[in-house]
């Protein structure tokens, strides 16, 4: 077990849940509930990664990046969709942002850009968790 990502996935499922309100008070609301339900899943992959982590093998460099690259992106995936449903950019997300008049081109421009980033540093640390699994000790 990795209380390290345990600990993350509950504070990450705390701020999830409490971002339950943002679709009442942003601008973009249905952007506030994306939110707030990437906010609960991510919490949940860090709470499943961290119970089976002890079946990961990774040098100990490895492991570190693994561990950052997926609170980074699962934090950023959150706070970005959050910033996206006030500041009201849509460009990263079209469906949730249909309607919506969307920010300015430099804020769609930012948050296409940190979204990616998330993005990639979620798969990046799912792709080293892979490397270690099955590995024999």
């Amino acid at each position: 077990m990795n209380k390290h990502l345990v600990r993350h996935g509950v504070i990450l499922a705390l701020l999830g849940s409490l971002s339950g309100v943002a679709p009442m008070v942003v601008t973009n609301a249905r952007m506030g509930l994306a939110a707030h339900v990437g906010g609960i899943m991510n919490a949940l992959l860090l709470l499943a990664l961290g119970a089976v982590w002890s079946t990961v093998t990774l040098t100990p460099n490895r492991e570190h990046l693994a561990t950052r690259l997926l609170l980074g992106g699962a934090y950023g995936n959150w706070a970005i969709t959050l910033l996206a449903s006030i500041t009201g950019a849509k460009e990263f997300a079209p469906l949730a942002g249909a309607g919506y008049g969307g920010a300015s081109a430099v804020v769609e421009k930012g948050t296409l850009l940190l979204i990616t980033t998330a993005a990639l540093c979620v798969l990046a640390g799912l792709g080293l968790v892979l490397s270690g699994l099955g590995k024999r000790e």
